[in-house]
């Protein structure tokens, strides 16, 4: 009786064969170039955004540390206190039994030029020194307890990470530097009362694997490159008009009307009425009202809810106004000094004279040039057609003072 092989296989009495067959290459040109490690790429460049492993004072402008550098320093309205950002640490570096902290243990002194030469614990031979060109055979200081050099300590591995449905990440912990100012009421000048100095805790920022994958909630992940819209104002044309401001950093802002067509505006997920966020802009200050003149936010918060505009002083805000005199059933608009006028555009019905020469002749219309040359010569009005005011609004009430 013959045996079945299958199942002698499945018992284990059978023969395995776990090597992998071997691969014979027919070619006849050998490779010259050897496949780049792509992910590689991805790697540097995700380390060259973060510089964890640098000094603060080794780090180059460019990446996490650029960010900072641009946002910072951020003052209040009044200037009397500043926030500038010191330097920032990403994960703790430590040794296995905590002893030890800090990257200055990965650090030695060359023995040529005495500068600061970066030591890798995972690296064996001579590091080389970028401000002389020295190799030195330096090692990492370890500790006393544990005998393990610093590195960077995680709270959880990869594989603990994807177990339990946690994100593979470390903290950021930022310096910041807080300065608050006495400013002298008569003078002007600001001296310094007090400056403080304190870690603050930013977030998690997550790690690159050895694949160049994210380990998001137990999940690996990798970054998809996206479109973004350029920045800009934009607006849209239809039953109303809405607007589009999309910020080169930050959440966008939309404005966009309800079904009462009242005007909302939406910044990220919040929306709100637009006059409370004109009002935040400062568009509801009164012309010569200075909110750095208020000592107290009391005083301030009082001022903005005692403010308020008149209809002609909302219509002067979007639209050009002049200021027209009737007389005998003839119409002289005057000629302001400067800004913009609804003059441009229109026809005179008589020459404008300045210096004994016509600038602009009767039934021409007046140009930009023209306005200004008007104004050289001190023209206070000009006397413009009936015609030419078809379908203009009057800012304010006018009233017949013999009824």
């Amino acid at each position: 009786m013959s045996a079945n092989p299958l199942q002698q296989i499945a018992s284990g009495t059978g023969r395995r064969t776990s090597q992998a067959p071997e691969r014979q290459d027919f070619s006849k040109i050998a490779t010259a170039v050897r496949i780049p490690n792509l992910i590689e790429i991805q790697r540097e460049s995700y380390n060259r955004f973060l510089q964890m492993d640098l000094l603060p004072e080794e780090r180059e402008r460019t990446g996490l540390q650029a960010v900072f550098r641009s946002i910072f320093p951020i003052s209040d309205f009044r200037g009397t206190a500043t926030l500038e950002f010191v330097e920032f640490q990403i994960g703790n570096w430590q040794c296995k039994c905590g002893r030890l902290e800090g990257l200055n243990y990965l650090r030695a002194n060359c023995k040529t030029c005495g500068s600061t030469v970066k030591v890798d614990p995972l690296v064996s031979g001579e590091t080389l020194c970028h401000k002389c060109g020295t190799f030195n055979a330096v090692r990492p200081q370890l500790c006393d307890n544990c005998g393990e050099p610093v590195g960077l300590k995680h709270k959880h591995d990869q594989q603990e990470c994807q177990e339990r449905g946690m994100s593979y990440s470390v903290p950021l912990k930022v310096k910041i530097r807080l300065t608050v100012f006495d400013k002298d009421p008569e003078a002007g000048t600001l001296s310094i009362r007090d400056i403080k100095e304190e870690e603050v805790f930013f977030g998690e920022i997550p790690l690159m694997t050895d694949n160049g994958t994210f380990i998001i909630n137990g999940t690996e992940r990798v970054i998809v490159s996206q479109l973004h819209r350029s920045p800009g104002v934009f607006f849209k044309r239809g039953p109303l008009f809405v607007a589009k401001v999309i910020p080169y950093r930050g959440s966008w802002v939309e404005f966009e009307y309800d079904q009462k067509n009242l005007l909302y505006v939406r910044v990220g997920k919040r929306k709100f009425l637009a006059s409370i966020f004109l009002r935040a802009l400062g568009i509801w200050l009164n012309p010569g009202f200075d909110p750095k003149g208020f000592q107290t936010d009391g005083l301030l918060e009082e001022a903005v809810k005692n403010s308020s505009f008149s209809d002609e002083d909302l219509l002067r805000s979007f639209y050009v106004a002049d200021e027209v005199r009737v007389q005998e059933g003839r119409l002289f608009i005057q000629v302001l000094e400067k800004g913009a006028s609804s003059l441009v555009g229109m026809k005179v019905d008589s020459d404008i004279k300045g210096r004994g020469e016509a600038i602009v002749r009767a039934g021409k219309k007046v140009t930009n040039s023209s306005l200004d040359a008007i104004r050289k010569a001190h023209v206070k009005e000009v006397e413009i057609d009936t015609a030419q005011f078809e379908g203009a609004y009057s800012l304010s009430d006018i009233v017949s003072t013999e009824t």
